[in-house]
């Protein structure tokens, strides 16, 4: 219940489903939590460390960037489609989250949409990491909302200048809106 002033709602509730309904507030971090415990079943995780969520459904690739992200201080969580990408920024929120265009399921497209719909993920810099790329699909990548874009297979410089900028953005929106 957005409002728990608006008791029409809640006496609707209790009387067509025959139950009690005990009002509480909760901040969103409160919701976010119960999330991960009752529906992820994970704890909420405290690493101070930057994180970088990667998602492609290659475990060679997903290797191969966390160990070189992994070296330069970050903390890696993996996924190996959007899905479960998805409940992964919501339980691990990532300051960045790198992810390859065609998996089974869900796209990297379909993730960015997903991010894009909730407030916890609007904000979170998406890289796309793809093998291929022409003019047309990197603008059209820019257009929806892709933070970035890399081609496969990324040099380790690429890759760390990439993430280095997004978390440096994502640090910079997170800071303008918890200033305002």
């Amino acid at each position: 219940v957005a409002d728990p002033t608006e008791t029409r709602i809640i006496s609707n509730i209790t009387q067509n489903l025959e139950v009690t309904i005990f009002l509480l507030i909760a901040t969103r971090a409160d919701i976010l939590a119960a999330i991960n415990k009752h529906y992820l079943g994970k704890e909420t995780v405290t690493d101070k460390r930057k994180t970088v969520l990667v998602v492609d459904d290659n475990p060679l690739i997903i290797s191969e960037l966390g160990q070189i992200l992994e070296r330069q201080g970050y903390r890696i969580v993996t996924a190996k489609d959007g899905i479960e990408a998805f409940k992964k920024a919501i339980s691990d929120s990532p300051h960045v989250i790198l992810t390859d265009k065609e998996m089974p399921g869900f796209s990297g497209y379909r993730l960015l949409d997903a991010l894009k719909n909730l407030p916890e993920t609007a904000h979170i810099p998406v890289i796309l990491h793809t093998a291929s790329l022409n003019s047309e699909e990197e603008a059209d990548a820019y257009q929806k909302g892709f933070f970035d874009f890399m081609l496969k297979p990324a040099t380790e410089v690429t890759l760390v200048t990439r993430v280095r900028r997004a978390v440096d953005t994502y640090e910079k929106i997170a800071k303008y809106t918890s200033a305002g």
